[in-house]
């Protein structure tokens, strides 16, 4: 989204302090990285920012991006957002960038989320939990294809293997509802339970209908795609279509 030579400087400055997390913001038209203090009690775990002084910034729109590091290696390595940077960037309605450090200097970003970063093509993203997988992916999708934002629901990055029902818990707060498979058309939603048979009551996995017999969905640690309905129909056990605003 932004110039190297500004990526690097915010990457130099997560190195910088490592392992706690680094922060700071992009401002003035992505022209210049300015690092802030990490003045939380516990900077390994997370950043806080001094207020007045992120104001200034803030107030006057000078904001692009705020941008922090990650560095938590176990008991996952955190290369996500995490619930409360989901919940804060959609308070600041402003790009959120991450990179995530590793405990040998590994860089892995900075990625970007939030509904101000351009929507990537639907096919051939690489999976990242909350920014790019199968519910940023539906969300694009209806954002794009039917002029539809639905909720954005805050999560932690592997949300399925702590045996949260996230997706079937919220389908009807999303405005969907559910339907017959033989009613199926393009543009509606499947739900399945995919390569999680711990969790076996844990619909971790949605696809979009598509015309001519496809599926658009977005497996775990895969990239995106299109694929053929009848592969993946036997796997679904809800249908469903969208019928909020009407």
């Amino acid at each position: 989204m932004f110039d190297k030579a500004v990526h690097d400087e915010f990457l130099r400055h997560a190195v910088s302090i490592y392992p706690h997390e680094a922060c700071g913001l992009i401002v003035d038209n992505g022209s210049a990285y300015v690092p802030f203090k990490n003045v939380h009690a516990t900077p390994r775990l997370q950043f806080r920012m001094n207020m007045p002084e992120f104001m200034e910034y803030y107030a006057a729109g000078r904001v692009c991006a705020l941008m922090h590091s990650h560095t938590m290696q176990y008991p996952v390595a955190n290369k996500f957002p995490s619930y409360t940077d989901m919940v804060a960037q959609a308070q600041m309605q402003i790009p959120w960038g991450i990179a995530h450090i590793g405990e040998h200097g590994e860089l892995d970003g900075p990625f970007y989320f939030g509904d101000q970063v351009p929507i990537a093509p639907y096919v051939g993203r690489q999976f990242r939990p909350s920014v790019h997988d199968c519910y940023t992916l539906l969300r694009d999708y209806y954002r794009q294809e039917k002029g539809v934002t639905l909720p954005h629901f805050p999560r932690e990055g592997r949300w399925w293997e702590g045996k949260k029902n996230i997706l079937q818990e919220n389908f009807i707060k999303a405005g969907f509802k559910q339907i017959d498979r033989p009613m199926l058309r393009p543009d509606d939603v499947l739900l399945a339970n995919i390569n999680s048979p711990r969790h076996n009551n844990v619909l971790n996995h949605i696809m979009i209908v598509q015309p001519k017999g496809q599926v658009l969905h977005h497996l775990g640690d895969r990239l995106s795609r299109n694929d053929p309905i009848n592969v993946w129909l036997g796997a679904a056990t809800v249908c469903l279509r969208y019928v909020g605003g009407q």
